[in-house]
């Protein structure tokens, strides 16, 4: 997946740090396809479960949910 997406930012001479990516699903997936993201450099993500939007006053987040938000949430 991170291929692809080296790929297509070189067509279009963009970096990673300039995107804003959002990712349908935070289970197994989704929280590994987060963590390359941001191992790439991707700064911007946003994170949906079956609920909408991950934030910070969600009270049915799941551990792994709760995980995401601690590093795709600004400081």
């Amino acid at each position: 997946m991170t291929a692809a997406l080296i790929n297509a930012l070189k067509m279009v001479k963009k970096i990673p740090q300039n995107l804003k990516v959002v990712i349908s699903g935070t289970g197994a997936a989704g929280s590994a396809i987060i963590k390359m993201l941001i191992d790439l450099g991707v700064k911007k993500i946003i994170a949906f479960n079956k609920e909408g939007a991950l934030h910070q006053t969600m009270k049915n987040a799941t551990f792994v949910e709760k995980e995401i938000l601690e590093v795709i949430t600004p400081k």
